[in-house]
């Protein structure tokens, strides 16, 4: 990483793997790297961290692999999707690419909250007229989540009227939050990754949480080995010291508090809660402050850019997603993004 520049922008924990545990891993021996990777033993520990069974494991390159295939499965299958907006941008890229009908609901605002459209939502799944939801929870970019009542309610929605569910829980371990339990009872997908909740977004490694066959299904869409030997042997090592990267988390997430209730006290902006790894604050002519930052040493990413649907960029109009940062860096993100709302005035 470029310690001239503080990584905010991607949303990635880039501090959770502390440098005195990785100090004690070994490198991969010479037979892994010599020889195609055998995902049997990978598989069963990831099983055994999610609480299923080896078969309703999918590994994937990333999250977005199985993004990708997810949504190829759909198109195969010509299931109409419900895709509640905002959302992970490569949701839109990848819907984009393809001629999948696609049924877009909003998110609203409301004196600094940001509200799911539950009511469409059900309504949609009720008529008929979708085939799939595709979910993100928590959201990104608003960093908002679903409440117990109300993710119970579409769910059963979605079981009662045969709609597939894909729930992206990338952040999910920031709020011990998940949908696992549900896997047996209807068809959903439950997207993870090692990138947000240990850190680690240069291995690529996802994998996908499924009832066995619809774990087959998906599996036999993927190219054979989509996870390098190299990032399984260190994945495996992350989910051995799980305890150690727990810590770490709820560190980021108390840090989360302070660092909202720090930006709270900066005149001119208005900073959303956050169940993420990241915050969202709205502040005028976000294009300045960000270059102000960048200035600083400091990248950060603005919400509009962060879509092409026209009423996702009005709802993030003059919003800037950052990522908490780390103990050592939260005074410095602070003082420049005070630095730089204060330079708004001058």
């Amino acid at each position: 990483m470029d310690n001239s520049l503080i990584p905010l922008d991607l949303n990635e924990s880039y501090w959770l793997l502390d440098s005195d545990l990785y100090d004690t891993w070994p490198v991969p021996d010479r037979e892994l790297l010599a020889t195609y990777p055998d995902y049997a033993e990978f598989r069963s520990e990831l099983a055994e961290y999610s609480g299923v069974a080896a078969d309703s494991i999918c590994i994937t390159d990333g999250s977005d692999q199985a993004i990708e295939k997810i949504i190829e499965l759909c198109s195969r299958k010509k299931l109409r999707v419900l895709l509640p907006l905002p959302t992970f941008s490569g949701y839109e890229i990848m819907f984009n690419r393809t001629d999948i009908d696609q049924l877009r609901i909003y998110y609203t605002e409301d004196r600094g909250v940001f509200h799911y459209p539950l009511e469409e939502t059900l309504a949609s799944m009720r008529s008929g007229s979708v085939g799939a939801l595709f979910l993100c929870q928590p959201n990104n970019p608003l960093g908002t989540i679903l409440s117990a009542e109300d993710y119970g309610l579409i769910l059963d929605t979605a079981r009662d009227n045969n709609v597939l569910v894909v729930t992206d829980e990338a952040y999910a371990e920031f709020t011990d939050s998940s949908t696992v339990s549900r896997i047996m009872d209807q068809p959903i997908f439950i997207l993870r990754t090692f990138s947000k909740s240990f850190g680690l977004a240069g291995l690529r490694v996802g994998y996908v949480i499924a009832q066995p066959t619809i774990a087959t299904e998906l599996s036999k869409l993927l190219l054979p080995w989509p996870v390098s030997g190299t990032s399984m042997h260190y994945a495996q090592l992350a989910l051995q010291h799980r305890k150690s990267f727990a810590e770490r988390r709820s560190q980021l997430v108390t840090l989360r508090s302070k660092f909202f209730e720090t930006l709270s006290m900066i005149k001119g902006i208005v900073v959303y809660a956050s169940t993420a790894n990241f915050i969202l604050i709205r502040v005028p002519h976000a294009d300045v402050v960000e270059q102000h930052m960048r200035k600083s040493g400091i990248k950060i990413a603005l919400g509009e850019k962060k879509t092409s649907d026209p009423r996702v960029k009005s709802l993030l109009s003059s919003t800037i997603r950052l990522s908490v940062p780390s103990p050592m860096h939260l005074e410095e993100v602070v003082r420049a993004l005070k630095e730089a709302v204060d330079n708004l005035d001058k």
